[in-house]
């Protein structure tokens, strides 16, 4: 198995990366996947007015 890396030799750097597409493409789906983050909000099937545009 791998050894375990110090703290102190760990680099955390902000990555940010623009996800852009038509509403209903699944952008807010693989925002979530990536980022292990299931607080993303989601527009439902019948709602698709999009949710995510008030960044």
């Amino acid at each position: 198995m791998g050894s375990a890396v110090p703290a102190a030799t760990v680099e955390i750097r902000v990555v940010y990366t623009p996800v852009m597409g038509l509403t209903g493409a699944g952008k807010s789906t693989f925002v979530s996947v990536v980022t292990e983050n299931d607080g993303i909000p989601m527009a439902q099937d019948e709602d698709m007015d999009g949710v995510t545009q008030d960044f």
